[in-house]
């Protein structure tokens, strides 16, 4: 499975993560080097299998509660 994070504000991909774990561990690391108001501006996407949609994972409030609940590396 593979993640995107997005820049809401600018609409740009931010980085792509090969699993869930890894996707996390930046936005915690973002959240420690930046401060809350730069991860309250993004979303995590799921890529679908096939490539052509993503999904919605979580955004804001969301995605910066969901960094930091322990997520076992796939």
């Amino acid at each position: 499975m593979r993640y995107q994070l997005w820049d809401q504000e600018h609409a740009n991909m931010v980085s792509d993560f090969a699993d869930l774990a890894t996707a996390l561990g930046f936005v915690r690391e973002e959240l420690a080097a930046r401060g809350a108001d730069a991860v309250l501006g993004l979303a995590l996407l799921h890529v679908s299998e096939d490539h052509r949609t993503l999904e919605p994972v979580a955004q804001g409030q969301v995605l910066l509660e969901l960094s930091q609940l322990p997520v076992a590396a796939s």
